[in-house]
């Protein structure tokens, strides 16, 4: 589990089992604290809610492909600052995982004639800040 602080553009990997993704489950934190370190900004709490990542699926036997967004839904306490802040904000720290959803926003479908939309409005997993800052840490 890390204690380095998540800076601006660092990775976010999304691992949300169930349906085939059509694409990378990877996207990218913007940061808005008004800290950086070495000229990059760091992210602070509230960050996590502006991730999302479009992307296209497909389910068992709902072969016609859906629409929808992974989120992060949670970050877990080893990944907020308790001592280190910026601009009054908990930093985010890279930690271990954080909870994650895809959301459906079009299901994917069985092919036609049936057309029978898959009845899942999300599905649950996991997701993780990949190492972009290794120097600095917080608390």
């Amino acid at each position: 589990m890390s204690k380095y602080i998540v800076i601006d553009n660092t990775k976010v990997t999304f691992n949300i089992p169930g349906p085939t993704y059509m694409g990378l489950t990877q996207t990218t934190i913007a940061a808005s604290g008004p800290a950086t370190i070495s000229g990059t900004k760091v992210c602070v709490i509230g960050d996590e809610s502006k991730v999302e990542l479009p992307i296209g699926y497909t389910a068992a036997g709902f072969t016609v492909p859906g629409k929808g967004k992974m989120i992060i839904k949670m970050l877990l306490p080893d990944q907020i600052g308790m001592k280190t802040n910026s601009g009054g904000k908990s930093v985010i720290l890279q930690g271990a995982i954080f909870m994650a959803l895809f959301i459906v926003e079009t299901p994917a479908q069985i092919p036609p004639p049936v057309s029978t939309p898959d009845p899942m409005p999300m599905y649950i997993g996991t997701g993780k800040f990949e190492d972009n800052n290794t120097k600095f840490s917080g608390a």
